[in-house]
């Protein structure tokens, strides 16, 4: 079986990266990646799968995939949906015509929604999340263009994938997408080497610093921790880099740190390489993963999980579907953060259950068990 995975592949840590090593695991697959021209000098080169860089952030994208796929005549192309991934809206828009175009040279076609939100949360503050001063992005329209992608990617593809059954239902019920063109796989959970060696007081953060995460909750849950035990150790660490156009909240949570008076408890890392992630995963007592708009499953937390960290996650979306309350992770309220503390302060083993069923977790989800089921959805398509 020949497939075409088509995603971009960097930073280092993508999800694409996990599943492609996945599946260049399974026998008699032949997997290609059509990358962005852009990644050429910083995509990971997994074994047994040819990387091709095949496609430009702008229009153009449309005409440069079809085309590498008549050359290459695959089984299956595999597309991985993300608003931003070919440029900026506009480019988004052909994405649905370019699902249609694959299907009509023959080609098997998949593709995986990575967010969805529900139409109730399309409200002007969602819009303000992402723009600082919208001018004219209106519920209304945000909500059609999301129907206008979804339904159509669901109408032309042969199945989209999902990763949990939150997802399925607002797609069937927000934005009219096929029932019976649905398929749920968990996300995968990439292989890391767990280290027991012992831990360091600090909680970690890791993933973009924008608006939606709500970080500005942690860090006044933190300050009240900090002031009913000044005497406490725990630090914060939070690391990841900006999204364009929302570079603003960066600076935001800069001068909320001062505000609070936390700069000698609040370490800020920005950008981190593998290796650093690594080592910041693995000393961390624990991780929190807070949002205020739950819009997919968390990358951040597949990550945590790969590492066998204990996670406190905000109660919310699509971190209750993923996360057990209380044995692969703890959910806690976004007014509630300083309890977080106390309780990495205060019950260090039952971080350690918890940390023993998250390694389970990784297991079972392992990029070459999620892989299994991909490549069973490929065949039962060919079939079809």
């Amino acid at each position: 079986m020949k497939i075409v995975f088509i995603s971009s592949i960097t930073p280092s840590g993508h999800y694409s990266q996990y599943i492609l090593e996945g599946l260049a695991s399974q026998k008699n697959t032949q997997i290609i990646l059509y990358a962005g021209k852009h990644e050429r000098l910083n995509a990971p080169h997994i074994k047994k799968v040819e990387n091709k860089y095949v496609w430009s952030k702008s229009t153009k994208y449309f005409v440069e995939i079809i085309r590498q796929t008549l050359k290459d005549k695959p089984d299956v192309a595999h597309l991985q949906q993300e608003f931003n991934m070919y440029g900026g809206p506009f480019t988004s828009l052909i994405f649905p015509w370019l699902v249609l175009a694959l299907k009509l040279i023959g080609t098997t076609v998949v593709v995986t929604i990575h967010a969805a939100v529900e139409k109730k949360e399309i409200t002007p503050g969602f819009i303000l999340l992402f723009h600082k001063s919208p001018r004219h992005t209106k519920p209304f329209i945000l909500w059609m263009y999301f129907i206008y992608t979804y339904y159509l990617c669901g109408l032309f593809s042969h199945t989209l994938l999902v990763h949990t059954n939150r997802k399925r239902i607002i797609l069937i019920r927000d934005y009219y997408a096929s029932s019976r063109k649905l398929t749920v796989i968990p996300v995968v959970i990439p292989s890391k080497k767990i280290s027991t060696r012992t831990t360091k007081p600090y909680l970690f953060y890791f993933g973009y610093i924008v608006r939606r995460k709500g970080l500005e909750n942690v860090l006044d849950g933190f300050a009240r921790f900090v002031k009913n035990k000044p005497k406490n150790k725990i630090k914060l660490i939070m690391a990841g880099g900006t999204i364009a156009g929302q570079e603003e909240a960066f600076e935001e949570i800069c001068m909320h740190i001062k505000r609070r008076r936390l700069q000698k408890r609040v370490i800020l890392k920005g950008f981190i390489e593998e290796d650093q992630q690594d080592k910041l995963y693995t000393e961390a007592r624990a991780v929190i993963i807070p949002a205020i708009i739950s819009m997919g499953s968390s990358g951040p937390l597949y990550h945590a999980t790969s590492y066998g960290k204990c996670v406190f996650a905000s109660n919310i979306g699509y971190l209750r579907e993923d996360i057990i309350d209380g044995e692969t992770g703890v959910l806690i309220d976004n007014d509630e953060w300083e309890k977080v503390f106390e309780f990495t302060q205060d019950n260090i083993e039952h971080i350690r259950i918890i940390e023993k069923k998250a390694i389970k977790k990784a297991q079972t989800q392992s990029p070459r068990n999620i892989a299994k089921r991909y490549i069973a959805l490929y065949q039962l398509l060919l079939k079809s």
